[in-house]
């Protein structure tokens, strides 16, 4: 599976499906491993990774490192006897996992309905870091009463807010 065929996959179903975000997702960059896209008002600390193989992972950067991908919806498309999609992942799994008539259907259920999904649902909440001494670091997310609780977990270091504005900004 090329970048290109993500690329094009993705921009064909947020035509379709913009709408039903929250927060709208906007592409920061393209090359030739993936492309990644942010969030409109979202930290821009907290962003999505997409690889040409089709890898889809929402990562946490703070400070210019990594700290940690919080929510991933891989797929790796493969097609049955009958001319049918299925994820290959998945069917390691469970043998009789969905199929799809499309690869384009199989990418939409398997990543872009799962990250707008997380999108939708996460974006009131906040993203907390958490490191330990030899690099360890980590993240999690929380609802925001929750914050002042995990500022005294041992290794938290700080809480990034998904959202910085609320949706209705946005909503025009």
């Amino acid at each position: 599976m090329t970048t290109f065929f993500m690329l094009k996959n993705f921009k064909q179903w947020l035509k379709q499906n913009r709408q039903r975000f929250n927060h709208p997702p906007f592409i920061t960059m393209v090359n030739r491993r993936g492309f990644s896209i942010s969030f409109t008002g979202f930290d821009p600390r907290i962003s999505c990774h997409v690889s040409a193989i089709g890898f889809v992972e929402i990562v946490v950067h703070y400070e210019s490192q990594l700290i940690d991908i919080i929510a991933e919806y891989d797929v790796i498309p493969r097609k049955d006897s009958h001319g049918r999609y299925f994820c290959k992942l998945c069917r390691m799994e469970d043998p009789s996992s969905a199929t799809y008539a499309s690869r384009s259907e199989l990418v939409a259920t398997h990543t872009w309905e799962l990250l707008l999904e997380w999108a939708n649902d996460n974006a009131p909440k906040s993203v907390c870091v958490y490191g330990m001494g030899g690099g360890s670091t980590w993240a999690k997310v929380k609802s925001n009463h929750e914050i002042e609780q995990a500022q005294a977990e041992k290794g938290f270091i700080n809480s990034l807010l998904a959202a910085k504005r609320p949706p209705s900004i946005w909503a025009m």
